[in-house]
């Protein structure tokens, strides 16, 4: 039986809980939830994960160093990075739209507002966006490895 696959969480401890409840409950990934942004990278040098999903409030909002350091690293820079909305209310959604063109543009990363998902009963979604992104990972892993 192959090991399941890591995700590496930056997230307060609600948002902690509603990931574990997401992500462990129905496909088995191991969760590993970091502190702060000094824990996450840590975890990822160590546990070298397939995720990371990082809250965009987390660690004071420090979201945006913590995908810079990743992105700058030769050792992580090829691991997909989700930043989500985990909690509060209801957002505009030109908000959103903006959120979602800032995370890509400035850092190659997905955005998926999960707070709005759970609203509407769509969570679904977010499963299958990091199913994606985890399989996406795999593949281009492995057709690098062919390469060499």
């Amino acid at each position: 039986m192959s090991s399941p696959h890591r995700i590496i969480v930056g997230t307060e401890y609600s948002g902690a809980e509603v990931l574990k409840n997401l992500l462990t409950l129905t496909d088995g990934y191991e969760l590993i939830f970091a502190q702060d942004a000094a824990d996450l990278l840590k975890a990822a040098h160590s546990k070298r994960p397939d995720l990371i999903v990082c809250d965009i409030v987390f660690d004071e909002s420090a979201v945006f160093r913590v995908i810079r350091a990743v992105r700058e690293d030769q050792d992580l820079q090829d691991i997909p990075f989700i930043c989500t909305r985990i909690q509060g209310s209801r957002m505009p959604e030109s908000l959103v739209s903006s959120f979602e063109l800032l995370f890509k543009q400035l850092s190659g990363c997905t955005y998926i507002d999960l707070c709005a998902l759970q609203m509407t009963g769509e969570v679904d979604k977010f499963v299958a966006l990091v199913k994606a992104s985890i399989q996406r990972a795999d593949t281009d892993n492995k057709a690098t490895k062919l390469l060499h």
